[in-house]
């Protein structure tokens, strides 16, 4: 086992001299059903996670019992005229990674300050102690984690039914009603789109891009009988991390 994983680690580390360019990048890939780290590289760092944070979000969306099926408001760009149920703003934010959805999933819930104070407290629950958030989006820098505590924030995740239906999909149709009160489906692409039309073995995925926090991407994987963690964060480019996550898929793994 230890032979095996060493070679699947100078593999990989031959796989990041190739392929990307920023440095001291967190990598991590966790076989979660043997319990055992192949690839870790800059896990322990602590590291903006843009929006990786609406895995949280909806983690206590769902956990608290709402009805997902109540229509609530939405200030989007594009849809201001429409109240959208719970679950149709999950579908924006897990699968467009939409900001606003987070945000009014937030205030259908008591406001920014309960949702991310409850945010807070599940991640202590779940013993990530190198976790803080500071909004629903992941649009501040503030919210920072490691790559060590998002494995634990995946495989909570996965553990419920609808984050895994929806982060999943490679599309999401979206049901709106114009101006005209005539009903329309909008199609809306996952920001992993890339990915998962090559891979049918993705089965939780987020990706997250601010400044500060670089190009990040989070995934559970099944491959050969064993389910997988895979987390990147701090990229230089999205295609830099998506050809890293496709080399793990196809070569580490």
């Amino acid at each position: 086992m230890a032979r095996h994983t060493n070679m699947k680690k100078i593999i990989l580390s031959i796989i990041l001299l190739t392929c990307l360019s920023a440095n001291a990048i967190t990598v991590y890939t966790y076989n979660i059903t043997k319990q055992y780290p192949i690839v870790d590289a800059e896990i322990d760092t602590i590291r903006p996670i843009a929006s990786i944070t609406k895995l949280m979000t909806a983690l206590v969306i769902i956990e608290s019992g709402v009805p997902l099926n109540e229509k609530v408001p939405y200030k989007g760009m594009f849809y201001s005229h429409n109240k959208f149920t719970r679950e149709e703003l999950l579908n924006l934010m897990l699968v467009k990674s939409d900001n606003r959805a987070a945000e009014a999933l937030a205030e259908s819930m008591g406001g920014k300050l309960w949702t991310v104070y409850q945010m807070n407290k599940r991640a202590i629950a779940l013993e990530m102690y190198n976790t803080k958030f500071d909004d629903t989006s992941g649009l501040s820098a503030k919210n920072t984690s490691t790559a060590r505590d998002l494995v634990i924030m995946l495989t909570d995740a996965y553990k419920h039914d609808k984050i895994r239906e929806i982060s999943a999909l490679s599309r999401y149709d979206l049901k709106v009603v114009d101006k005209k009160n005539k009903e329309k489906q909008i199609p809306v692409n996952n920001t992993n789109v890339k990915l998962m039309n090559k891979f049918d073995i993705i089965e939780v995925s987020k990706t997250g891009t601010t400044n500060a926090a670089g190009k990040c991407l989070v995934m559970i994987v099944h491959k050969n009988g064993d389910q997988y963690a895979i987390v990147i964060l701090g990229g230089t480019t999205r295609a830099d991390v998506d050809n890293l996550a496709k080399n793990i898929m196809e070569k580490v793994i």
